[in-house]
């Protein structure tokens, strides 16, 4: 960005002017995401299951919650594979793979374990768990003497409703079920019921809170959902097709967890806090490539509820990460076009989380944002300083803005001159102020980036904007979106004897194939080299 109305350098009292813009971010920091959830690892499940299984026991005096992200690898010959972690008879996460070309799809479970409880995961070697970690919650959520109380909804087939029957307390809802794809043509659409299709999904309200579909001829699938409904609500489920078995827990919580109304319902990409939703509404036949975030600027927690479908018959994945650990995962491989699913995981106030979108093509139905009554996570603070500097295996440590800016300001003024200079980047005094800021957060992300590339002064959404092919295409309300068949990537499969012909490694510059490494601007066309 380059302004040429102003091209002087701020003197020293606009610097320190800089200093304090960058305290104020510390001071408010609820509004740019910096509040960090501790997030720690779970011994149960295993990375791989055996026969033996797992069991994990809750023995602090504070609920859990539990987040779970796997991936189904299975081995030449193997057809099937499938898990299931269950606390007492409910089942708080499972899955079922049925068909050897699923091979690398993947899920996400997100649910709460009460104090003093087990969690007892049984399940195939073919099942990796690339992630699994839990968190310490400040208030109890689940009822200490509560039994989960089986229910009849979602049923096998048709339609049917499940109401709270608690006016003073809400329930969670942990529900599997299972079916055997149906014999015939596959579906061309997810409201094509004549075809091999069948589904389940419940809304609370108009929010969709689980979400699954099977779309294959061959095979057997499964999956699970957990989900909050608010004392004296309802949920409505809709079967398409028919499951082949459900088996449906409501779990009673301590007291009122849910505040009101969802916001960003199905088809609306913008929630009422003003935020673009994450991940963007696409609606059917249509994907987004474009990376997002958000920050939970409310006083209390946010549930976020994703549903999204396969948009074609090949590897499509997307995740999303609340400081750094994968709360939500859906992904599906070969010849599982319209095979759909759904994500529900809850933000902490002050915190923030991000989406990765470039795997693949997945549509995204619905983004919906679920305000609470108060907020179940402490503070990084409240938990301690030793378990707060811990990082989960796996775990990216993110800093929180608090964790240096204080402290990083003089340096990171000092840097940012420095850096502009070389760039020769020019700003009048405004833009310089909010220049220095978003130069400050890069440094933080990159801290070992002594001196950053031209584009360390962009905003988070400006570079994804400008230089992530998100502004090329129009898709939900203005959103950007490819059709289908209109991907900006196409997959190309290489057969054994094309790899071993092309060696151990190829320099395609020597070659003249590829140019060296030049400054693309905002061509956007990176994705055309990448591998």
């Amino acid at each position: 960005t380059h302004t040429h109305t102003h091209t002087r350098t701020p003197t020293l009292s606009e610097s320190m002017r800089v200093v304090d813009v960058l305290h104020i971010v510390v001071t408010v920091g609820c509004v740019v995401g910096t509040r960090a959830v501790q997030w720690d690892p779970l011994s149960c499940p295993h990375s791989v299951f055996t026969a033996a299984g797992c069991t994990w026991k809750n023995d602090g005096l504070k609920d859990v919650a539990i987040s779970l992200f796997f991936q189904v690898e299975m081995k030449q010959g193997e057809t099937t594979a499938q898990f299931k972690c269950t606390d007492g008879d409910a089942v708080m996460c499972s899955r079922m793979w049925g068909n050897s070309g699923q091979s690398g799809a993947a899920g996400d479970c997100f649910f709460f374990l009460g104090a003093g409880r087990s969690l007892k995961c049984t399940g195939d070697a073919g099942i990796n768990v690339i992630g699994a970690h839990k968190s310490e919650l400040n208030a109890t959520v689940v009822s200490p003497n509560a039994v989960a109380v089986a229910t009849e909804c979602p049923s096998s087939s048709g339609d049917c409703t499940y109401t709270n029957p608690s006016t003073t307390d809400d329930v969670w809802i942990a529900t599997e079920f299972s079916a055997t794809a149906a014999p015939g043509s596959k579906s061309e659409s997810e409201s094509d019921t004549t075809g091999a299709i069948v589904s389940v999904q419940c809304l609370a309200g108009q929010t969709p809170v689980c979400s699954w579909a099977l779309n294959q001829t061959t095979g057997a699938a499964g999956g699970s959902c957990g989900f909050f409904v608010a004392a004296g609500a309802a949920v409505h489920c809709t079967t398409v097709g028919k499951l082949s078995s459900t088996t449906t827990h409501a779990q009673q919580l301590s007291g009122k967890i849910l505040a009101g109304a969802a916001s960003g319902t199905a088809g609306d990409s913008q929630d009422r806090d003003g935020q673009a939703e994450c991940p963007i509404v696409t609606g059917e036949k249509a994907t987004t490539m474009c990376d997002c975030g958000k920050s939970n600027a409310a006083a209390t927690d946010i549930v976020v509820a994703v549903r999204a479908e396969s948009i074609d018959d090949g590897f499509n994945s997307f995740h999303c990460f609340v400081d750094g650990a994968n709360v939500c995962a859906f992904g599906t491989n070969e010849n599982n076009r319209f095979n759909a699913g759904g994500c529900y995981f809850v933000v902490a106030a002050g915190d923030s989380y991000n989406c990765s979108m470039e795997w693949g093509a997945t549509s995204i139905m619905s983004t919906t944002t679920i305000p609470l009554r108060s907020t179940l996570f402490p503070s990084r603070s409240a938990v301690g300083a030793s378990s707060a500097g811990a990082v989960a295996p796996g775990v990216g440590r993110i800093e929180s803005a608090s964790d240096n800016l204080v402290q990083q300001t003089e340096e990171a003024l000092s840097k940012f001159t420095r850096w502009a200079a070389f760039h020769h980047k020019e700003y009048d005094f405004e833009e310089f102020q909010a220049r220095a800021i978003n130069f400050q957060k890069f440094l933080l992300r990159f801290p070992g980036d002594d001196l950053p590339n031209g584009l360390a002064d962009l905003s988070e959404a400006e570079f994804h904007q400008h230089y992530r092919t998100c502004g090329r295409s129009a898709g939900s309300r203005g959103q950007p979106a490819f059709k289908e068949g209109q991907l900006p990537i196409r997959k190309v499969v290489f057969d054994k004897a094309s790899i071993a012909r092309a060696g151990t490694s190829m320099n395609w510059t020597a070659k003249g194939a590829v140019t060296p490494v030049k400054d693309q601007a905002r061509c956007g066309s990176c994705w055309s080299f990448s591998t």
